[in-house]
């Protein structure tokens, strides 16, 4: 379960009391979306130790973007499963590995998933050893909603900066 307390009234009441709230309201989404993009790039380029996502070809990481759009500030990522990784799930065979004879005709199908593992050096083509799998349980790893909430959390630090107060 996710708890997250963000009281967005008591953050419009505070936008009120300001003398000019609508000369706020655009700076700070840009910092929001330029902030939230950074950290969803930086989570998109981890390493082998990362909890997110090793990375391989930079493709993904090179989808994000975050925008201003109306009154908010969205990041988005789109490649390769990213729903995937984002909310986790259960890849299963649609049809199974084909089974070929001498001459390449297919025989039968097996209900398997064959793929290649990744070596720490590999870029985009995997050369690991194969591995046959009947399903592959993907963890829910949260990139986005990860962003998202850090870059929440500095809504006082853009605050601050657009009042005058430190950079």
């Amino acid at each position: 379960m996710i708890d997250v307390k963000f009281e967005p009234e008591a953050f419009q009441r505070l936008i009120d009391s300001l003398p000019k709230p609508e000369v706020l309201v655009g700076p700070i989404n840009r910092d929001l979306a330029r902030d939230g993009a950074l950290r969803l790039q930086e989570k998109y380029s981890g390493g082998p130790s990362s909890r997110y996502l090793t990375a391989r070809s930079g493709k993904t990481r090179e989808q994000v973007r975050g925008v201003v759009m109306g009154d908010a500030a969205v990041i988005s990522v789109s490649g390769p499963q990213v729903q995937l990784l984002e909310d986790g799930g259960t890849i299963v065979p649609k049809r199974g590995t084909p089974v070929r004879n001498r001459q390449g005709q297919i025989l039968r199908y097996i209900p398997f998933l064959r793929f290649r593992l990744n070596l720490p050096q590999d870029t985009d083509t995997a050369t690991g050893r194969w591995v046959m799998a009947r399903r592959v349980t993907i963890q829910a790893r949260h990139p986005v909603r990860d962003s998202a909430l850090e870059a929440l959390a500095d809504v006082p630090l853009y605050l601050n900066q657009h009042l005058g107060g430190a950079p």
